[in-house]
């Protein structure tokens, strides 16, 4: 099957941008590559950049800063393309997007990976606020195939289409080749818990930190990966709460899961906001592939992958007391890390690995062609 992939996202290596949708895009090409031919298409606002993917893929980049430019652009390649692949996969109901009705006009098929709702919560100015929540409306009245990371999306494409094809894929995380680079090295001795991920107001790291600094067990040790704008006053409050046990590490893309296998606890301390609710953070597969214990909010779709007591242990969102009493529970117990771990392992295999999610793909992609 001969699939285009067009995908919208800026360039994640920009300071402060959202990586989900370039790891999922990415992810998902590792993966659909496996027994397809597979194309890529990147839409994007930013000026080019050198894209880590699977050997051999072929890539168009279409950068503009003016929506029209890229339209015409992106258009013009997509009129040739979609004459001979069999399916357009086209990243999130977007004003970017809109090309991707071409396919609607010839033998590809069109399947949307939706990820996030538009509108308000994405354009600062008021005429894109409404052209994106029409170019999403447009689309979902359009396009009967779907890809989507949450049931709430499931839910709004199913208000649209109630006989949609849909396959609720939260992602895949393609196992990296095993590597003892760490960068940095920590004592094993230690008990040792681990943030990864953005630093934004709702990603709760602040929370995080405070909650550390009420236990009093001394072999914890709390390190910090990512960044966001809210860094600098994190790393303040850190200095102010605990300097010896709180550090920020800075890690390649080489060295994070060689030092992620070094941890013991790893945590999702998110609070109750719209961002939140409204994705499913990624670093859930990573965390569960690494078969380390997890420590995460009850917020957004988190509890409907994760079950407390099983395959995590779950606290509710906000709570500073209730965080750090989830570190003490897990610093107190190594069986209780060991077996949350490992069923955590086992719900990654089941899943969200790489075999898993191509057959899931494969049947999707099957019921996508045949109704074409």
């Amino acid at each position: 099957m001969k699939i285009c992939v067009l995908a919208t996202f800026p360039n994640p290596n920009l300071p402060h941008t959202f990586k989900g949708g370039y790891r999922r895009t990415t992810e998902l090409l590792k993966v659909l590559s496996r027994s397809h031919e597979v194309r890529l298409l990147v839409a994007t606002p930013s000026s080019p950049w050198e894209l880590g993917l699977p050997g051999g893929l072929p890539v168009d980049m279409v950068s503009s800063l003016a929506l029209p430019v890229q339209w015409l652009k992106t258009s013009a390649l997509l009129t040739g393309i979609c004459k001979t692949h069999d399916v357009l996969l086209a990243y999130n109901p977007t004003l970017r997007t809109l090309p991707a009705l071409i396919a609607r006009l010839t033998p590809c098929a069109l399947a949307i990976d939706y990820v996030d709702i538009q509108g308000t919560e994405v354009y600062k100015y008021w005429l894109f606020r409404h052209l994106s929540v029409l170019a999403e409306w447009l689309m979902l009245r359009s396009c009967r195939n779907y890809l989507a990371i949450t049931t709430r999306l499931v839910e709004r494409i199913r208000a649209f289409q109630p006989d949609a094809n849909v396959l609720l894929l939260r992602g895949v995380f393609s196992e990296p080749a095993l590597s003892d680079e760490t960068g940095v090295v920590v004592d094993r001795r230690c008990i040792n818990v681990m943030y990864l991920g953005s630093m934004f107001s709702f990603s709760g790291v602040d929370l995080l930190i405070r909650a550390f600094g009420r236990v009093s067990d001394e072999r914890l040790r709390l390190f910090i990966v990512g960044s966001g704008p809210e860094r600098p006053s994190l790393e303040r409050l850190a200095q102010e709460v605990d300097a010896r046990r709180i550090r920020f590490v800075a890690l390649t893309d080489s060295q994070l899961h060689g030092f992620l296998r070094q941890m013991d606890i790893l945590t999702i301390p998110f609070v109750d906001h719209s961002r939140n609710r409204a994705n499913f953070p990624s670093k859930v597969i990573e965390y569960l592939w690494s078969g380390k214990c997890i420590l995460a909010t009850r917020v957004g779709e988190i509890p409907q992958v994760l079950e407390h007591g099983d395959t995590a242990f779950l606290v509710p969102g906000g709570d500073v007391r209730a965080l750090a009493d989830g570190l003490s529970a897990l610093a107190g117990d190594a069986e209780l890390r060991a077996r949350l771990g490992g069923n955590g392992r086992r719900l990654y295999e089941a899943h969200f690995s790489p075999q898993a999610v191509e057959a899931q793909l494969n049947r999707f992609l099957q019921r996508v062609v045949g109704a074409a």
